[in-house]
């Protein structure tokens, strides 16, 4: 079991032994999750906690690149143009929900949904998921790691993310900014910035392929995700990386003047 190895017994132990040191001033948190996760794990105060939402690097994703990107990435990947291309960006596998969207694929599959396919960028082993797709494991294509996956999200159609557990995943806001709907789960920290069927899709249960499969079979109308990307984009845009740096450094600074001042 994972919590049983070394290395995450010696992070658990260093976790525990920061949050509890006398000299601890404060501490900034990526999400309200975490935060709360922090208080109810480690007894910390919850005033010492303060939550700074990532940010995102806008400049990366300027939005005349999805026409050209698009059509790279199916040319790259042999997808035919007709297709909706769902994509998915992260290692561990099992944490992150892939086999929620294996699942979901072979549910979309029985439907007799076809014009779709799901590319799964990562590290990880896909013979598991692979046979839980069943008939629909043609329609997944893992990719492996990938460098600079900028290009992808900003040809794919749409996002999924059904994480177990994530603190605040970047690759949903990399995703927004590239002007994709986004569909993770509750226990995604990220998903305090999203808003369900506006920017995309949220699931209170990351193991529930049918409802995951249900908001993949919505995103294969065109229409509504070009109007969910647009608010995606929002959501991003709100969320710039200046802004990530201008709140931190200001906790930062209020933190100091109030050591120096006691």
């Amino acid at each position: 079991m994972d919590f049983l190895r070394p290395l995450n017994l010696a992070y658990l132990h260093l976790e525990r032994a920061m949050f509890g040191a006398p000299a601890l001033r404060l501490v900034i948190a990526n999400s309200n999750r975490g935060r709360e996760e922090i208080v109810r794990r480690f007894g910390l105060p919850w005033e010492k906690i303060r939550v700074v939402h990532n940010g995102i690097d806008l400049a990366r994703f300027p939005p005349g690149r999805n026409a050209d990107a698009r059509n790279r990435f199916r040319k790259r990947y042999g997808i035919p143009d007709g297709e909706t291309v769902f994509l998915f960006v992260g290692s561990g596998f099992a944490r992150k929900g892939v086999g929620t969207i294996a699942r979901a694929a072979r549910f979309l599959a029985e439907k007799g949904c076809e014009s779709f396919r799901v590319v799964l960028v990562g590290k990880g082993d896909p013979s598991t998921y692979v046979r839980s797709a069943g008939p629909a494991s043609g329609r997944l294509l893992f990719t492996g790691p990938v460098a600079g996956a900028d290009d992808l999200f900003l040809g794919a159609d749409a996002f999924v993310f059904p994480t177990v557990y994530e603190p605040f995943s970047n690759a949903c806001l990399e995703a927004a900014a590239a002007g994709l709907p986004v569909v993770t789960t509750a226990a995604n920290g990220a998903s305090e910035v999203f808003l369900d069927g506006q920017s995309g899709f949220l699931l209170q249960d990351p193991f529930d392929a049918a409802a995951l499969s249900d908001r993949m079979e919505k995103l294969l109308s065109s229409d509504l995700r070009a109007r969910m990307g647009e608010q995606a984009r929002r959501v991003a845009e709100a969320h710039p990386v200046e802004r990530n740096t201008a709140e931190t450094l200001e906790i930062l600074d209020r933190a100091w003047r109030e050591k120096i001042g006691s």
